[in-house]
């Protein structure tokens, strides 16, 4: 009834939706006899689905957690080393 607006770019999405973890999401609209009662938001994720998520990374970084635990947290058994 007020108008509309088209947002094109995946941050500017997540952002207008209340900081969304991510842009992927099913948007499903309850009718009822005069119009829309409900709009439901299912969300389809976070991240690209390589097993890190970037947010929680960040937290355990802000929490002093070093950057071999947060690997280590995400991908167990995995080993970081120097290459020549």
């Amino acid at each position: 009834t007020q108008g509309s607006v088209t947002i094109r770019k995946e941050l500017p999405i997540r952002q207008a939706f209340g900081d969304l973890p991510s842009a992927v999401l099913i948007i499903k609209v309850e009718l009822g006899q005069t119009g829309p009662t409900a709009w439901i938001f299912t969300g389809g994720g976070r991240g690209h689905g390589v097993g890190l998520c970037q947010h929680g990374a960040r937290g355990m970084a802000l929490k002093g957690f070093r950057h071999d635990a947060i690997v280590a947290h995400y991908f167990s058994g995995s080993a970081l080393e120097t290459v020549q």
